[in-house]
Parts: C-alpha cells; sequence; structure tokens
C-alpha cells in the first residue's frame, strides 16, 4: 500500500478510439476515488503542440506517474514539449492495462476523494503528427526529403518536427520507411508506430525494407529527388494559405468567417 499521495498525469485520449469510452469511464471511476492529486488532459498530444504553459505547468506538477499510451511514445511527445521524463516516474499504458491492475496501481487503503484538476482542450485539430525518438534516429533526413507537407526541417544539422499542424492525417508514411524506426505517431493503432516496444530488429527491418520498396521503389535516391520537387513546384497548399488556414479553423467551426480572408482559405480550413 501507499504511504504517500501519488501526483498523477492522466491523458484520456478524447480524439481517437484507441481507449473505448466504457473504459475511460471505469479509470475515470478509479480516478475520482484514489485519494491521490491528479492532472487530467483532453489530449496530451494537442497540449504539446498549442499548449506553451503546458511544459511549464507540467513540470511544476512533476508527477510521479503518467496514465497514457506508451511509455516510449510519452518520453518523446514530452521531450518534444520540452520535459526531460524523471526516471522515478512510472508511465501506465492505458491502451494495454486492465482495469483491474489500474486499481491495484491507484486505490491506497486510505480513503478519501482525489484533488483533481483538468486542463481544457484550446484547439479542435486532431492532433496527428510524429515526434523522434532520438535514442533510434541516425540523423539520414530520409523523412524531411520523403515528406511533402513541410513537417519536417533541419535545424542545427539534426531533423526535428518543426510543422506538425502540417501533417496529413492518418498518414504514417514516413514511419513506415524510417530506416531505423525512429518515427512514432502517438495516435497510430499500428505497431511499432504507435511508439510500442520493438521486440524483434531483424524482423522490423524486413518490413521496412518491404515497405520502402512498396512507397518508393529499388531507386530511392530518384524517388526522393522527384518528392523534393514535386514540394517545391508548388503543387501543395502555400505556406502562408495553409497557416492562415489553421488559424480560421476555430472561427469556422463557429460560423465566424473572415471577410478579409479569401474563401478557398476557409474551404482549406474547414478541412482540418
Amino acid at each position: 500500500m501507499k504511504d504517500r499521495k501519488l501526483k498523477i498525469l492522466y491523458c484520456s485520449c478524447s480524439c481517437t478510439e484507441l481507449v473505448t469510452e466504457t473504459k475511460k469511464k471505469k479509470v475515470q471511476n478509479i480516478i475520482n476515488k484514489c485519494n491521490n492529486n491528479i492532472t487530467i488532459v483532453h489530449d496530451m498530444c494537442n497540449y504539446a503542440v498549442f499548449n506553451k504553459k503546458f511544459s511549464g505547468e507540467l513540470k511544476s506538477f512533476s508527477p510521479n506517474m503518467i496514465i497514457a499510451c506508451y511509455p516510449r511514445t510519452v518520453k518523446w511527445l514530452l521531450k518534444y514539449s520540452g520535459i526531460t521524463l524523471s526516471e522515478q516516474c512510472r508511465v501506465l499504458n492505458l491502451r494495454e492495462i486492465s482495469i483491474v491492475e489500474l486499481e491495484k496501481q491507484l486505490l491506497s487503503d486510505t480513503a478519501g476523494c482525489s484533488k483533481i484538476k483538468i486542463i481544457e482542450k484550446e484547439d479542435d485539430w486532431t492532433s496527428w503528427f510524429p515526434v523522434i525518438d532520438y535514442t533510434r534516429c541516425s540523423n539520414c533526413k530520409q523523412c524531411a526529403s520523403f515528406c511533402l507537407f513541410g513537417v519536417y526541417e533541419i535545424e542545427k544539422e539534426k531533423i526535428t518536427v518543426k510543422n506538425p499542424e502540417n501533417c496529413k492525417d492518418n498518414c504514417p508514411a514516413c514511419a513506415r520507411i524510417c530506416p531505423e524506426a525512429a518515427i512514432i505517431f502517438p495516435k497510430s493503432s499500428e505497431s511499432p508506430i504507435n511508439g510500442d516496444e520493438i521486440r524483434n530488429e531483424e524482423a522490423l527491418k524486413d518490413k521496412i525494407k518491404l515497405n520502402v520498396d512498396s512507397i518508393l521503389g529499388d531507386d530511392i535516391a530518384t524517388a526522393l529527388r522527384a518528392r523534393r520537387k514535386k514540394v517545391k513546384s508548388g503543387k501543395l497548399i502555400k505556406e502562408k494559405v495553409l497557416k492562415q488556414a489553421l488559424k480560421e479553423r476555430e472561427k469556422c467551426s463557429k460560423g465566424d468567417l473572415d471577410p478579409e480572408v479569401p474563401p478557398e482559405w476557409h474551404s482549406e480550413a474547414l478541412k482540418g
């Protein structure tokens, strides 16, 4: 039994169905009565990108337990926010842990109600974007050459996820061809792209090779050059239009359109 209260960060992953609503309700019931200090976020991926105060609040809260998804995903998602996860912090994978096991982890012999703080979601974006596991990344920069949407950029000779909101929903193609399996999409259901632990390196390398052959063909260098040329040719949405579309998304959802913004920008925002 615990001799002190836990400080728990709980992500309810509200933007996906990777965890059933039934399970989420059971988790919420446990949290309400577990007599711990709880901070609830509806979508940690969203906060990592849009909530500028998130990293500061999390550092101040200093959780010793996180209930979210795969530990590898949580580590690099928080790293993207500028937070280094403490080695003493336990990460419970909500996608895999049973309710019975969760109760054992959280419920103490001290009755009482939890102290709960909820950080509201700030944007309606589904938060589909990659993070990089830098313990695996070889900095080959293939992802930057492959991506047509400008998600990746090179900063100080290091590949980074610079424009996460540019990422195409439900497209993990860059992760499928990453030679080191270093790209994680937190909202993916596909292992190990979702951050699941890699247990068979040899089998994974074979799978990546098949993906590369299927997506890029035999001549990888030529295929990547063609993709870079496509980006430069302007066949994609211009950066200015895309950024404006993202800003207008919330206005569009409320029916509050800016008359000075061109109609095609509104249409792009509604697609978001």
